[in-house]
């Protein structure tokens, strides 16, 4: 039953991934994370650590069809977004080890003005984590007991438009692993990080055009 479950889960992962294959991305962006792992039960307290890291993403707006809600010619406008991410995380402490995650985005953007936007993204994916629990080896490790494990982030960021392609960003991230108890024990880590980078636009068009008779915007799972 595992096995198949498993099955399951890489072909939906796999599906979220290539939906936006097709797409020529728009911005990709470099982040530094500082932080630390926040216990949410005694049973991981001794695991509390500062957590760094770095995140790549990848982010394609999609321009919304209705002028009347959201005016891409205005100085305000709202813009979904989707893409993929991958971060690293060294968990700070000797029995969490380091993380490694990949995840599909979906989210948005807000901008005001010119320049200045501000956004939230929703992250869903894997995750591997060098350290579990280990009953001789690492017994104070209670929040894993797998290394592969499901990854969840969620993000509030600000975006400030430095030239026609550079874009420096900072934030704040919520990341979640657990692996859905497929494994005891599976209490999950959270880790709380500020993100600080920048993004960098491939082509100098800022917005992909859609039109009423066809979208150059795949769906997205």
């Amino acid at each position: 039953m595992k096995i198949n479950l498993l099955k399951d889960i890489i072909f939906i992962f796999t599906i979220l991934l290539c939906t936006n294959a097709i797409v020529a991305q728009n911005r990709m962006g470099f982040s530094f994370l500082w932080g630390e792992m926040k216990p949410h039960s005694s049973y991981i307290e001794p695991l509390r650590a500062d957590v760094r890291g770095i995140q790549i993403s990848a982010d394609w707006d999609r321009e919304v069809i209705s002028e009347k809600l959201f005016s891409v010619n205005s100085k305000h406008s709202y813009l979904p977004i989707f893409g993929a991410t991958a971060l690293y995380l060294d968990m700070g402490h000797p029995q969490t080890g380091n993380q490694v995650a990949l995840g599909a985005t979906v989210g948005g953007k807000f901008t005001f003005g010119k320049s200045f936007h501000l956004g939230w993204k929703y992250a869903q994916g894997f995750s591997y984590l060098s350290k579990k629990y280990d009953s001789s080896a690492i017994p104070i490790n209670y929040g894993i007991g797998t290394h592969v494990n499901y990854f969840a982030q969620i993000t509030t960021y600000a975006l400030l438009d430095l030239n026609n392609f550079a874009t420096f960003n900072i934030g704040y991230n919520l990341t979640h692993s657990s692996n859905g108890n497929w494994e005891k024990p599976n209490v999950g880590l959270n880790v709380l990080n500020f993100n600080a980078g920048l993004y960098y636009r491939i082509s100098d068009n800022k917005r992909f055009r859609t039109h009423r008779k066809y979208s150059a915007f795949p769906w997205y799972a």
